[in-house]
């Protein structure tokens, strides 16, 4: 993948249209910039229905519902960082409970090399909500898949779009819990630095890692506020992943996870 180059250049409100790294500063790359082409990330839904029922009466529309909705999260103060295009809605009979629980398995039986896959099922034991079988991944990898619990995503958002962000490459905002890729050490990192990851995380721009896993607030490091209240907390809650805080460093930092992977895997 190529390194990241230049410097964030203001746009007319004084937030960075195009950047690279800058610090508490939203960058308003991506999908909505001028001159980025405007580009889709195809998905996929796919509904495994248990035997005898079925997780909806409409996948279509319900697949185009669940689409709307990550793309709604995926705006901040109107500018869309990233956008999704439905291609394609399907039903498939359950696998087994082992099957679901168990990530290698999942990508090798539904993954796509040409769409983002949301896999939709009834349940995922053991007070899972969803998973992703990593962070870092390029959609056009069959690892670009994510797993969830259907009712969790008809009826919300949180469980939906966090999924969606592990996969583009956005960790937890706290250094626990979620698998051995997804604990980092706590307070300021950079992405280029952190180790022990494969693919290694390229991403180079500094985001905050939380060492009270049930801490929600905000933490004044380095001269900037994180608030690390988001989507992005180890266990569910109903923050959203952009504040409306503008002062937070932690939106600066995902504004930029979704430039760069635009960037890198979508234009």
């Amino acid at each position: 993948a190529p390194t990241p180059s230049g410097t964030a250049t203001p746009g007319p409100t004084g937030t960075a249209m195009a950047c690279v790294g800058t610090r508490g500063v939203i960058c308003k790359g991506g999908y909505g910039a001028p001159g980025t082409g405007g580009k889709e990330i195809p998905a996929k839904v796919v509904f495994l229905n248990p035997a005898g029922s079925k997780l909806t009466q409409n996948a279509q529309s319900m697949a185009v519902q669940i689409i709307d909705k990550a793309n709604r999260e995926l705006l901040f103060d109107g500018h869309q960082h990233l956008k999704f295009k439905l291609k394609e809605a399907v039903e498939l009979p359950e696998p087994s409970i082992a099957t679901i629980q168990n990530s290698s398995a999942m990508t090798a039986q539904y993954g796509a090399t040409d769409a983002y896959v949301l896999v939709l099922v009834n349940d995922i034991p053991g007070g899972t909500a969803g998973y992703s079988p990593g962070l870092r991944i390029d959609w056009k990898s069959k690892q670009s898949i994510v797993v969830m619990e259907y009712r969790l995503v008809a009826n919300g958002v949180t469980v939906l779009v966090h999924e969606l962000l592990h996969g583009m490459g956005a960790p937890h905002t706290t250094d626990g819990n979620g698998g051995q890729d997804n604990v980092f050490p706590n307070g300021i990192q950079r992405y280029s630095t952190i180790v022990g990851n494969t693919p290694p995380l390229i991403y180079n721009f500094d985001i905050f890692l939380e060492d009270v896993m049930s801490y929600e607030g905000v933490r004044n490091v380095g001269g900037f506020n994180w608030d690390t209240r988001t989507i992005m907390m180890w266990y569910v809650t109903n923050y959203p992943l952009f504040k409306s805080n503008s002062d937070s460093a932690m939106n600066g930092a995902y504004s930029n996870i979704l430039n760069e992977y635009y960037s890198r895997f979508v234009k």
